[in-house]
Order: C-alpha cells, then sequence, then structure tokens
C-alpha cells in the first residue's frame, strides 16, 4: 500500500473518531478504484471505521460510512474472556443501547431495499439487523417497502428466507392496516403480485384506514393481468382443496385455507391515501436518490461549521486541488492528536517532578521540626 493510501486509510479512522463526514466523503472518492473498502480495518483490535463512528457516537458519520460502501457484516477480533457472538458494528450499537445509532441501520436498510440492491441487503441482516424491522414513520416491513417501490429481486430473496417464512411476515401489515399484496396490487406490480401469492399471502384480508380501507387486495388492483392472479391462484386451490370448480366469490373459504401459511393482503400504499397510480415510480426515483440527498445536507452543514477555515485555504485549494487539502488535514489532525499526546505526557512528567519536590520539602521541614525540638 502506498503512502498516500495509508494516509486515506488513517484518515477514515480519524475522520470516524470525530464525526467528520466530509471529510469521509472525500477520502472515499479519493480512493475509489484503488482503496477496498474491506481492508480498512484496524489490525489490533480488527475494528473498521463503522465501529470507531459507533463507539464515538457520531451519527452523521456512519451514515456516510455505510453510503460509502463499509461492509457493516465486518467482525471485530474475538476479546479474551468474551463469548464469541456477534461483533459487528451494528450489534456493538445494540450493546451501547444506542437507539440514534441503530436508527441509521435500519434507515440504510430499507433504503437499499427500495433500490433493489439484495447484497447490500444481505449484508446488514448478517450484520444482525432484524428481518423483521419496520419503518417508524409508516410502519412498513422490508416486504412492504419492497413492493411499494417494485424491488422485484429484494422481494424475492425475502420471500425465500428461512426467518421471514417462521415469522409470516408476508401477512404482516403497516400503519394503515395493508399488507405488502395491498400494495402490490394498489400498484398494479404483476410480479411482485405473483411472488406473494406464491408464498401463501392472504388475499382475504382487508385493510383499516387510507386507500385499502375495508379492502382486499385484488379490489385495489386495476390491470387485469394482476386481476387473473388472483383467478389463477384460486384455481390452483380449488384443485387441492375440492375437485369441483366454483366460481371466486364463493372461495373464501379456500383462499384462507392457503392463507394459514402466511398473512399478506393488499392495502394502501406505505404512506398513506395521498398517493396515486404514480406512486411506485416516485418512491423508487426517492429510494435511489434520498441516500445521496442525505449526504448533501450532511456536507452542507459540516462545510458551514469551517466555512472561515476553508476560506483562508483558498488559495491553498486551488493549487493543490481538494483531494490533496484533504490529505493534507488528516496529517494535521494527526499532528494535533500526536501533539496532545505528547503535551499530556509533559503534563504527567512535571506533575510527577512537583510532587517530589513538594514530599522532598516536607522531609526537610520535619527534619527541621526535630531539630527544633531537641
Amino acid at each position: 500500500m502506498t503512502e498516500e493510501l495509508q494516509e486515506a486509510v488513517d484518515g477514515f479512522f480519524l475522520a470516524a473518531e470525530y464525526g467528520r463526514s466530509d471529510v469521509i466523503k472525500a477520502l472515499a472518492d479519493h480512493g475509489r478504484g484503488h482503496l477496498s473498502l474491506a481492508d480498512v480495518v484496524d489490525p489490533v483490535t480488527g475494528r473498521s471505521p463503522l465501529h470507531v463512528a459507533v463507539a464515538s457516537g457520531k451519527k452523521d458519520a456512519l451514515r456516510v460510512l455505510l453510503a460509502a460502501g463499509f461492509p457493516p457484516q465486518h467482525q471485530s477480533n474475538r476479546q479474551e474472556g468474551k463469548e464469541d457472538g456477534n461483533r459487528s458494528a451494528y450489534a456493538l450499537a445494540q450493546d451501547l443501547k444506542a437507539q440514534d445509532l441503530i436508527l441509521v441501520f435500519h434507515q440504510f436498510l430499507i433504503q437499499q431495499v427500495a433500490a433493489n440492491d439484495v447484497i447490500s441487503v444481505n449484508q446488514l441482516l448478517e450484520a444482525g439487523v432484524d428481518v423483521g424491522v419496520t419503518d417508524a414513520a409508516t410502519g412498513g416491513s422490508l416486504l412492504h417497502w419492497a413492493a411499494s417501490c417494485q424491488a422485484v429481486d429484494v422481494m424475492k430473496n425475502l420471500l425465500e428466507r428461512e426467518d421471514v417464512q417462521k415469522q409470516k411476515l408476508v401477512n404482516t401489515r403497516n400503519g394503515e392496516g395493508a399488507t405488502p399484496l395491498h400494495l402490490a396490487c394498489h400498484a398494479n406490480q404483476v410480479e411482485c403480485t405473483r411472488m406473494l401469492l406464491m408464498h401463501h399471502a392472504d388475499a382475504s384480508l382487508k385493510g383499516e384506514k387510507g386507500i385499502s380501507k375495508d379492502k382486499t387486495a385484488l379490489e385495489l388492483a386495476t390491470k387485469e393481468e394482476v386481476k387473473e392472479l388472483f383467478s389463477q391462484e384460486q384455481d390452483q386451490s380449488d384443485k387441492v382443496d375440492n375437485p369441483k370448480p366454483h366460481l371466486l366469490e364463493n372461495d373464501s373459504e379456500a383462499e384462507k385455507s392457503a392463507g394459514e401459511n402466511g398473512e399478506a393482503t393488499c392495502g394502501s400504499m406505505a404512506n398513506g391515501e395521498r398517493r396515486g397510480s404514480g406512486t411506485c415510480l416516485h418512491e423508487i426515483q426517492n429510494g435511489k436518490l434520498q441516500l445521496q440527498l442525505e449526504e448533501k445536507d450532511l456536507l452542507v452543514n459540516q462545510l458551514k461549521k469551517t466555512i472561515e477555515a476553508l476560506v483562508q485555504e483558498s488559495q491553498e485549494i486551488q493549487m493543490l486541488g481538494e483531494n490533496r487539502v484533504m490529505l493534507e488535514y488528516v496529517r494535521k489532525l494527526r499532528d494535533e492528536k500526536t501533539i496532545v499526546k505528547r503535551q499530556l505526557e509533559d503534563a504527567n512528567d512535571y506533575i510527577k517532578e512537583q510532587q517530589q519536590q513538594l514530599d522532598s520539602l516536607k522531609e526537610q521541614i520535619r527534619q527541621l521540626a526535630t531539630m527544633g525540638k531537641q
């Protein structure tokens, strides 16, 4: 590793410790294509910058590190005398009971679901995030967001997971009582609807509020291809439960039998009644861009705090370029940390010296007092 890349590695840890999300972003851009973020690990503790950000309580830095691509499932080294459990940064946040940091992981997971990023979703679940986590604002599960954002690959991956099947998340309801099937049908999403029905989503469930109030998933669908999926599913149920054909409206009991293995139904959109048929496209775009917008907001806030210093160094920025300036800033941070450490050591030595002199004076006073008595 070159000296410049080693400085970038050191810079990630310093920036994570001090919460400098703008420096993290600049270093990630600088090292892209030259530095594997999975290799940015403390050789002694095995911790990544994610662990450092969590331990330091730096929420914004944690968010930017996740967005930059640091693997959340990375495990730190096992400590002697402790059980060999989960040692990811998420597990550390749980141990510290840092709810604001835990929420950052949950929000990032939902964003990756919306972006249809199967790899990132699996990494976060491997890090220890519960697959049953919900969005605090809407009460929507990961399957709700996958249905809302047409995240077909993520939905397929989730539905095939054993923990999703055990918890029967296919039928979970959001804050309006809508299931993932409600959202898929409201948006006329053929593939999502097909997968949910194949995994025994309960088509008889009705929503409680909003656009899905007192409606089943089928009642929300307007596309014939989506409606036909329910007919096909009903025909298959009829063949299993009864050799005689029945009309769809007389098969509610068969639907309930199929729903015993999972409880998903159609419902309102994740954010409620105000969303229309164009919601999915809008949510897909938001899911992909939301993280970038948050990063920009964080950078703006950081730059406001340091604007005076940046103005003074403007000439240097023009001459050396932004990346070089960021590396110089990292060097300054490291040098300042070394200076402070040295000053603390000098102060301790001075205190010890003064203590020795004080003890010597006390001894002299005792001797003089003894001589005076004699």
